[in-house]
């Protein structure tokens, strides 16, 4: 799945410029929310709001994977349709494509990336072992909040410019990052489900609603014949953190209680913030000069 994401976020920075980057970049997290929607009502669980019970729907006679194929095949007919000729030059790999990652530019666009992914690494993996045995959320409950979170989320990215217009990319993605700590610690602190099921949704929100932003303001960052690498700088930096803090997030969570892992992400994510804007606060417009 990381080769594919790599090399549709390349054919994307390929085809499109900075400024259609951002429509396909929030349109995307809708269709995916949306999509997860679907995903979720489809496997078989819907809500009951006159009970507390869930409500079970069968499974057809084709399972899951067989119509996640079938849709998946379907979204590869657009593709298919790109003509040659909308594609720019992309640049072939070469020793100038490593050097690149750790020139001032790209240290400073990723490392705030890095500290991100640190974070979520730390706490996004074990979010469902979180509510269940934190919170005893049945697996029921979860599908709905995790369900409700995507659905929202999806909704919000419509306010995506409204956020870059009133604060601008750089200020935009550090407002929101940090209006969602405060979220992030109840999260920890509130051994409340519903108080806790709407605190996730909000953080989701917030922080999701930053991640288009991130990818427009490095597309217009970096030159154009470097779009490309630097898609795939983002995805790889992004996976290799998720891993690392994953690796020993669930150790801590083990030894030190379920909440811990939680205020290491507020770290991680304050630090990410602090540094991102500390980096490009008044410079949106003298990053290609």
């Amino acid at each position: 799945s990381a080769i594919v994401l790599a090399a549709l976020a390349k054919l994307t920075a390929a085809i499109t410029s900075p400024s259609e980057a951002m429509i396909v970049a929030f349109f995307s997290l809708s269709a995916s929310a949306c999509f997860a929607i679907v995903l979720i009502i489809d496997s078989g669980t819907l809500i009951s709001f006159s009970s507390t019970d869930m409500i079970s729907i069968p499974h057809s006679s084709v399972d899951s994977s067989t119509r996640f194929f079938i849709l998946s095949a379907i979204g590869l007919i657009p593709i298919l349709k790109i003509q040659k000729d909308n594609i720019t030059s992309l640049n072939k790999l070469s020793k100038r494509t490593f050097k690149m990652m750790f020139s001032k530019l790209y240290i400073k666009l990723l490392l705030p990336h890095l500290l991100l992914s640190l974070g979520a690494g730390s706490v996004m993996p074990f979010l469902n072992v979180f509510f269940k045995e934190h919170l005893n959320a049945n697996v029921y409950q979860i599908g709905i909040i995790f369900a409700l979170g995507s659905f929202i989320t999806g909704v919000a990215s419509f306010l995506t410019p409204f956020v870059i217009k009133r604060f601008g990319k750089v200020m935009g993605i550090g407002i929101l990052q940090i209006s969602s700590l405060p979220f992030l610690l109840m999260i920890a602190l509130i051994p409340n489900l519903t108080l806790v099921a709407i605190f996730f949704i909000v953080r989701q929100v917030l922080m999701n609603i930053a991640s288009p932003i991130y990818t427009a303001f490095v597309m217009e960052a970096v030159p154009d014949e470097e779009k490309g690498i630097a898609s795939g700088y983002i995805l790889f930096i992004w996976g290799l953190a998720w891993a690392i803090s994953s690796s020993y997030s669930g150790i801590l969570m083990k030894n030190y209680g379920y909440n811990f892992p939680f205020f290491i992400c507020f770290v991680f994510y304050l630090i990410s913030a602090i540094t991102f804007i500390s980096f490009f606060r008044g410079s949106e417009k003298k990053l290609r000069t």
